[in-house]
């Protein structure tokens, strides 16, 4: 575990050290009057805009992971049996409410907050990602018993969360984009990073031990780990985003409505790529919950070949793996041409090997192999917008693509359980 921690850590330094290499993204249609130096002709942003890059989406994953993937210990630190259905439903409800509020900051930053600059919202909403997860740490974990049973902070804290999280990514990516595109690579690295070394640690956990205190003390740890990266965020954003191309522009509500009426100008060029980024975010979350329901019932099951062992142990080997391997994925990721292609045939490829219910395969291969074309359509997706989208759209256009992510992961993770069950039944 330490040594995937220290993989995380390394790759966060190198990529301070190293901003990505790609061709230069020259928007096509970019605005004279909002930028008037290409893209291309800038300078690289810096080691610390990459830094601010990689840990934005790193510790926004990581978020995601502690939350969506910590139901039943949360239900335990709450004293809720699996077995106690209403008192499930409702905490399962609250969980949900990180996708939807998510899903709001994504439509509605720009109403809510119209009047700040992009990279203004981006220090917002990373200050509102460290208090919805204080919120969780100090109302369950922070003491030895939990301060409060009542479910009511646990869905304040994804409310918080999600909308926060939602503000950030959108307004941190294109607000990136306009100081260097290639960085993408490193978004899509931390993107990585982020959701892959958690899963290595929480299934590995699980996986090695039914102590339920081992549990709460990896999650508290997680959740303090997450808001220290935050921090680091926000101070990287203050030395690297001092300024930004547009920085004459007047934001304002009328502005993002104005922007979505100008739709028919800014979708077509988009469209493609935002439907593989959809496909790919459903296919990423419906994998992982397909195989931890359809093999929950059984304590051991076949990891390998001849090799048998904990269900949660093909996750964590199978996160671990990608963990090491889909960083490189995601730093090359804004130069790979046909992604839209790779990324659909490793979609159904994956889609497959979870339907097979051959362990080998729908459990170790499949969740894995199912997040390198999430990871790769992250950077690619994204750098695809800063190639194709006119400056004055970049906000709007970033704000629609990461939202499609974002239908497409609720969408999978709904349809998991579903189809996880069905396969029990056949």
């Amino acid at each position: 575990f330490l040594y995937f921690i220290g993989r995380g850590v390394h790759n966060l330094f190198m990529a301070a050290r190293q901003p990505c290499e790609a061709a230069p993204l020259v928007p096509p249609h970019a605005s004279v009057e909002l930028d008037s130096t290409s893209p291309g002709a800038r300078p690289p942003a810096g080691r610390w805009a990459t830094a601010v890059a990689f840990s934005l989406m790193c510790f926004v994953t990581a978020g995601d992971f502690v939350l969506a993937f910590q139901l039943d210990t949360v239900a335990s630190r709450l004293g809720i049996a699996r077995t106690d259905a209403p008192q499930m439903a409702k905490l399962a409800a609250a969980a949900s409410l990180v996708y939807f509020s998510r899903l709001a900051g994504r439509l509605l930053h720009g109403v809510v907050f119209g009047w700040m600059h992009p990279r203004h919202r981006v220090v917002l909403g990373a200050v509102g990602c460290i208090v919805g997860n204080a919120t969780l740490l100090v109302a369950y974990f922070a003491t030895q018993e939990p301060l409060t049973t009542s479910i009511t902070w646990f869905a304040v804290s994804s409310l918080v969360t999600g909308f926060s999280a939602g503000t950030l990514v959108a307004n941190g990516l294109s607000v990136l984009g306009t100081l260097d595109p290639s960085i993408k690579g490193a978004a899509a690295a931390g993107f990585n990073t982020g959701w892959n070394v958690c899963g290595a640690l929480v299934f590995g956990v699980q996986a090695s031990s039914s102590q339920p205190t081992q549990q709460y003390g990896l999650v508290a740890g997680l959740l303090v780990a997450v808001m220290i990266g935050f921090v680091f965020t926000i101070v990287a954003h203050f030395i690297a985003v001092r300024s930004v191309p547009d920085d004459n522009v007047q934001y304002s509500v009328s502005k993002t409505f104005a922007d979505l009426s100008h739709i028919r100008r800014w979708l077509p060029p988009i469209a493609l790529t935002t439907g593989a980024t959809c496909l790919a975010g459903a296919i990423s979350s419906m994998t992982p919950v397909v195989a931890q329901v359809y093999y929950s019932s059984v304590p051991r099951t076949e990891i390998l070949p001849g090799i048998y062992g904990a269900p949660q142990w093909g996750l964590c080997v199978g996160c671990a793996t990608v963990a090491l391997v889909g960083g490189a994925v995601g730093r090359q990721s804004p130069s790979v041409a046909n992604h839209v292609r790779i990324a659909l045939g490793m979609c159904f490829v994956s889609l497959a090997m979870s339907l097979s219910t051959y362990p080998p395969l729908g459990l170790l291969i499949a969740p894995a192999l199912a997040y390198v074309p999430a990871t790769l359509e992250v950077g690619a997706g994204s750098a695809d917008v800063d190639r194709k989208v006119a400056r004055e759209d970049h906000l709007i256009v970033t704000s629609f693509w990461i939202m499609a992510f974002d239908v497409g992961v609720g969408s999978g993770t709904a349809l998991g359980g579903l189809v996880a069950w069905s396969l029990r039944g056949v």
